[in-house]
């Protein structure tokens, strides 16, 4: 069973779908990407994960999480979409910013 998933210093722009089927997925690391990941991350069925790290713009559905303890890095919108923030009385880790999107008119 997969337990850590490296894709950092990828050229990733989203989190594939497959990874919500990799239920015993204690690690993802996507950290060192130039990319954030902004579209839609579901990480709902990963019930063992502990560690989310990587540059997260978009929606971040991450379910239950009681068992998570490290969310880096994730944007104010992300974390204002977060629903449950009571659920995550294990997290010791998180780091959060604000993320201006700077559109040429």
């Amino acid at each position: 069973h997969l337990r850590y998933l490296g894709i950092a210093d990828t050229s990733i722009w989203n989190i594939p779908d497959f990874i919500s089927n990799l239920h015993f997925l204690q690690t993802l690391d996507a950290s060192g990407n130039s990319n954030y990941f902004q579209g839609r991350t579901d990480l709902r069925n990963l019930t063992s994960l502990r560690h989310v790290i990587g540059r997260f713009v978009g929606e971040l559905l991450i379910g239950d999480a009681v068992n998570l303890q490290t969310l880096r890095t994730i944007s104010s919108y992300s974390w204002s979409k977060l629903t449950k923030h009571e659920l995550l009385k294990n997290l010791r880790d998180l780091e959060i910013y604000d993320y201006c999107r700077v559109v040429d008119q």
